[in-house]
């Protein structure tokens, strides 16, 4: 019994680093807002707050079945202008991803400082690209920051808990709501922390 005790305490003491680890690792949040235009129409305008590394889907649904689908990716990259900068990858589609019509594909470097410096000149750091079939889109960024994560280093109950909701947080999946804008359309938010769009937001639990 003294053994099997002992084994037990010395199990929790060794997997409690490796959670702090995990957690101390753990990547930037970061917040967007953006603007999409199909044949000069605006069709979606979400917030959204993705994990770096993470792929974030966000799928705006009109009540008879149309829809916009937005694949978004985060990633880190090398100081842009002074300041920590992102890289920005996306696709558009009109209907589901692959199955749908590919709209736009792009990327951007961005950073809090270029983002801003072209919303207040009136021309948003985007993307714009005449479609062969579909129509011009218009991908445009209005507005980005990111949060770095904090953690006690010696609090290593603390790093556990965190590491449990980390863990749920990544693996819980989707979310979703009705608009509150009058429309009728729906938002689903798959990936991401939480979307915004069409006067409402839901956020993965």
């Amino acid at each position: 019994m003294f053994l099997r005790t002992l084994f037990g305490m010395l199990l929790v003491s060794t997997s409690a680093p490796s959670l702090a680890a995990e957690v101390s690792g753990s990547k930037d949040l970061h917040h967007l807002t953006l603007r999409m235009l199909h044949d000069a129409n605006p069709v979606f305008s979400p917030r959204v707050s993705v994990q770096e590394g993470r792929t974030a889907i966000l799928t705006l649904e009109e009540k008879h079945g149309r829809r916009y689908t937005l694949v978004l990716d985060v990633a880190q990259t090398s100081a842009f202008v002074g300041e920590a900068a992102a890289d920005l990858q996306w696709s558009l589609w009109q209907g589901e991803q692959f199955s749908g019509t590919l709209l736009q594909e792009g990327a951007l470097t961005i950073s809090p400082i270029t983002v801003q410096a072209g919303a207040r000149s009136g021309r948003p750091l985007g993307l714009y690209k005449q479609g062969l079939d579909a129509g011009p889109t218009d991908v445009q960024v209005l507005d980005y920051s990111r949060e770095t994560p904090l953690l006690e280093a010696d609090d290593a109950l603390k790093a556990c808990a965190i590491a449990t909701t980390v863990a749920s947080v990544r693996n819980s999946g989707c979310c979703g709501a009705k608009c509150q804008d009058g429309s009728g359309q729906s938002l689903k938010c798959c990936g991401a922390s939480s979307c915004c769009a069409c006067g409402t937001c839901c956020h993965v639990p």
